[in-house]
């Protein structure tokens, strides 16, 4: 349930983003589109020329503009040597502007309403999440969003002192290296379905389930990190990614963090974000690993442009053009050792290891992600509740982006329980003799009594 500061703050956000953009459009009401209620708030005009994004504080305000600027300064050093390794005119990375019309450094000033908007250009083109809606985004939509998250993270983490990274897993003064993940777990998964889904979790069970998602899934995520597989968080869902209409780039939006993670967590969003075709997931188990290893041997590519290879960089570029006619973009199948040299710096052997350990924290990322999807969620389909009772919508001339946000949002909740349980069913072979199969069996065991609350059924 809502409280009432919460229901005051989301108005008041609201009609300012609102009343700022139509100010801006110099339109009268009834041209605006709203994305939803995710951590933000985001309202779009009709025509999508422009965007304005609310805060939730200051804070994230300040590190959003922040940290685009770095990219955008990132973006146009390495673009220019990227189109002399691919002969292209295409960006490094695809950011949004700033609108030239709101002056952004008065947006500090605290008002009345409390948190601050940005106001983006946007990009004319179509969202991968909408796409995905209506089930007409390709295989290479995704990989092109998955070549973009693995650029983000990989230069964040090469720049991570300009932008000021929090490593949130290497804790210090005695803190275990699991808590991020821990408090995630029992914040934004059970705080959250408690809060706003009205279910009813005993205290003993949350310790129960907090332990053993502490063995399972944090500590093999800790590792993962602990291992180089980290950088900039960028959340890769695909709500943040804009295919531009010509299909020869891509344009992403939130770059609101300054932390450091694994990085398949921002993947794990993109390939898995309780969208589904009959109930399976949208990209087949083959499609998910093809974009994996891209994504892999784009890190690979970051940071052969970070040393200046540019005989290897050449070499990676001509290496997926090749695979991509030849073997369907299948990096790792048929006649691969190229793909795993590229890996381990000319040692086969090497570059094998390499993405075994990448993708041995796949399943666990997916975990983290659908569990933490299952709570966000929980709270979006409160709030949309909230926003469809009353007429701020009909006054401010808002309407949801889906036709019903609520039905919408708890369809997303099922496939992401659904797909946990498969994800622990076939993680129970995995780990039956190290120890761990109890927490996996434990797990499963929750979730499965969890999926037969009414509250999962109400779609």
């Amino acid at each position: 349930m809502i409280d009432t500061k919460e229901k005051e703050c989301l108005v008041g956000a609201i009609r300012r983003l609102a009343r700022t953009l139509n100010a801006l459009e110099s339109k009268p009401s009834g041209h605006l589109l709203f994305y939803g209620p995710s951590r933000h708030l985001v309202v779009r005009s009709d025509d999508g020329t422009t965007v304005a994004k609310s805060y939730t504080d200051q804070e994230r305000w300040r590190d959003e503009i922040a940290n685009l600027k770095l990219f955008l300064e990132i973006n146009e050093s390495r673009s220019k040597l990227l189109q002399e390794i691919n002969s292209s005119d295409t960006n490094y990375i695809g950011l949004p502007t700033i609108d030239p019309r709101l002056d952004i450094s008065r947006m500090d000033v605290k008002t009345q309403n409390g948190t601050p908007i940005s106001i983006f250009s946007a990009v004319q083109g179509d969202l991968l999440y909408d796409k995905t809606m209506k089930g007409i985004a390709t295989v290479d939509d995704y990989m092109l969003a998955a070549i973009q998250v693995a650029r983000i993270q990989e230069e964040g983490k090469i720049h991570r002192e300009k932008l000021g990274l929090e490593d949130v897993i290497r804790k210090k003064g005695g803190e275990p290296d699991t808590l991020y993940f821990l408090n995630r777990f029992q914040n934004v998964f059970l705080g959250q379905l408690m809060t706003y889904g009205g279910i009813n979790i005993p205290a003993p069970l949350q310790q129960e389930m907090a332990i053993d998602w502490e063995s399972l899934v944090a500590e093999s995520l800790v590792r993962a990190h602990n291992r180089g597989y980290n950088g900039y968080y960028y959340d890769g869902n695909p709500r943040h990614h804009i295919l531009n209409s010509d299909r020869r780039g891509i344009v992403s939006l939130d770059f609101e963090y300054r932390i450091s993670l694994p990085a398949l967590l921002g993947l794990a969003s993109l390939l898995s974000f309780g969208l589904s075709k009959e109930a399976a997931p949208y990209l087949s188990k083959d499609d998910q690993s093809k974009i994996l290893d891209r994504a892999l041997l784009e890190i690979e590519f970051v940071d052969t442009l970070r040393r200046g290879a540019k005989d290897k960089a050449e070499r990676i570029v001509k290496y997926v053009a090749e695979r991509k006619v030849a073997y369907d973009s299948d990096l790792s199948g048929e006649k691969s050792d190229d793909f795993y040299r590229f890996l381990g710096d000319g040692d086969k052997g090497i570059g094998k290891m390499r993405r075994e350990e990448f993708l041995s924290a796949w399943p666990y990322a997916l975990l983290e992600r659908h569990a933490a999807w299952l709570g966000h969620k929980a709270r979006y389909k409160a709030v949309a509740e909230f926003l469809l009772q009353g007429d701020l919508f009909k006054e401010e001339g808002i309407k949801f982006e889906t036709e019903d946000p609520v039905r919408q949002n708890a369809i997303e909740q099922r496939q992401h329980l659904d797909h946990m349980l498969l994800a622990l069913e076939q993680l129970q072979d995995r780990h039956k003799r190290n120890g761990k199969q109890g927490a996996v069996i434990g797990l499963y065991n929750r979730f499965k009594e969890l999926s037969t609350n009414p509250y999962f059924s109400q779609n």
